[in-house]
């Protein structure tokens, strides 16, 4: 499918595949791009899904707050044809928890090996795919660089992994370095 260069999309839904760290595969933070909210109306923008790890919804106090909060459903086949049927918009983070055990500081990672289904099963259910990035993510953080072989063997074990990064504030690790400039774009 075609995006017009001008105004918005045609009535078809789409699935953005985002590539940025730490992983957020919430649709506020996606509307935050620009060139997406040029794409899409406010409403549509306001009710878009996200798919998140299947292992975040057997976590105890994080499966409720996903729940309740309905931005997300867990990224498997059966979590994205549901999306599918409800003709629902979504963004996917295709590197997913790979991503988040390989960042390093200062080098851009896109880890989409063997993460080539979603765009097979968004194509047959006739959606446009919106190819987005943000520059500058991998500059926010630092993180912990020994054990990334442990960590990957345990990722593909439990299926989750706790981002091991900080901030540059001692007394705010989580707090995302400001200095940095970031620049998300969105494919036409």
């Amino acid at each position: 499918a075609h995006v017009p260069s001008r105004g918005r999309t045609p009535d078809f839904p789409f699935v953005m595949l985002l590539s940025h760290y730490p992983s957020n595969a919430t649709g506020r933070y996606i509307s935050s791009s620009p060139q997406v909210v040029r794409l899409i109306s406010s409403e549509r923008l306001s009710r878009i899904s996200g798919v998140m790890a299947p292992i975040l919804f057997k976590i105890p106090l994080i499966r409720p707050l996903l729940l309740v909060f309905g931005c997300c459903t867990p990224a498997t086949k059966e979590g994205m044809f549901s999306l599918f049927a409800k003709r629902s918009d979504f963004g996917i983070l295709p590197g997913g928890m790979e991503e988040v055990v390989l960042y390093e500081r200062g080098r851009d990672l896109v880890y989409l090996q063997e993460r080539k289904g979603f765009i097979k099963y968004a194509l047959q259910h006739g959606y446009l795919l919106v190819l987005c990035y943000t520059f500058g993510e991998a500059d926010l953080y630092s993180a912990l660089g020994f054990g990334r072989e442990w960590r990957m063997w345990a990722m593909r074990q439990v299926g989750f992994v706790l981002p091991l990064c900080w901030g540059p504030r001692w007394y705010c690790t989580l707090r995302p370095d400001e200095r940095v400039g970031i620049n998300r774009v969105a494919g036409r």
